[in-house]
């Protein structure tokens, strides 16, 4: 599949009505793109190349959506709005749709949940400035190593950053999440309680057992009398 980057140029009444692979704009984030694994793998590897590409971000929330990818195709759709995609009115919707559609799945599901809309929406615009933030990082390691090295490429980068331990931000889920209930909380302080009980009897039973051991009995004649029998804990 080749990219048709012109097709982004085609207005209509002075909005633009086609992403830059040519397909029309939807209110939905669903896509007719096929071949998903492969579509997936250039629009990665073309926003390594320019995180800063708006229409990219929208057209990959559109294929993780249509591939089953609900919550990164959120992260997408807020990744556009943050860099102001000349459609907020399109990307608005999709983002309304996205989190309906896990609203309704967290509702119809047992003991789950999802926040507030304006509050997930807000930790995830929080998690995007943090991961942004090791942008700048990722840019001097390059520079660095272009100076030690003619050619320096992305994996080459990530893998002396790495080194150095230095890693990109590591995003907490603020989607559809379980919720733990009473009863488990009980289940949880009824196996602390044993198990501290059988602590408690283990140190017991074994002092009884040295205990016995260490006693000794003696006949009348002063010679020592064995048991038959001797307590072992194991």
């Amino acid at each position: 599949m080749q990219f048709n980057f012109e097709a982004k140029v085609e207005k209509i009444n002075s909005g633009i009505s086609k992403n830059f692979l040519g397909i029309e704009y939807q209110e939905s984030p669903f896509t007719n793109l096929v071949d998903y694994s492969n579509v997936r793998a250039k629009l990665l590897m073309l926003l390594e190349v320019d995180n800063s590409f708006a229409d990219g971000f929208v057209t990959l929330g559109d294929e993780l959506y249509s591939s089953g990818c609900y919550y990164p195709s959120l992260w997408c759709y807020m990744r556009a709005r943050a860099l102001e995609h000349p459609r907020p009115d399109i990307v608005e919707l999709k983002i309304d749709y996205v989190y309906d559609g896990l609203k309704r799945y967290a509702n119809n599901r047992f003991l789950c949940y999802i926040e507030d809309k304006d509050v997930v929406l807000g930790a995830i615009t929080q998690e995007l400035e943090k991961s942004q933030s090791w942008l700048p990082a990722f840019y001097k390691m390059e520079a660095d190593l272009l100076q030690k090295h003619e050619e320096v490429d992305m994996a080459m980068t990530y893998s002396e950053m790495t080194n150095r331990e230095i890693y990109r931000h590591d995003p907490k889920n603020h989607g559809v999440k379980k919720i733990l209930v009473p009863y488990q909380y009980l289940f949880f302080l009824l196996f602390i309680i044993l198990a501290i009980i059988y602590v408690k009897k283990s140190k017991s039973l074994i002092e009884f057992s040295k205990t016995i051991e260490q006693e000794e009995e003696f006949d009348e004649h002063g010679n020592r009398v064995y048991k038959s029998f001797k307590l072992y804990w194991r």
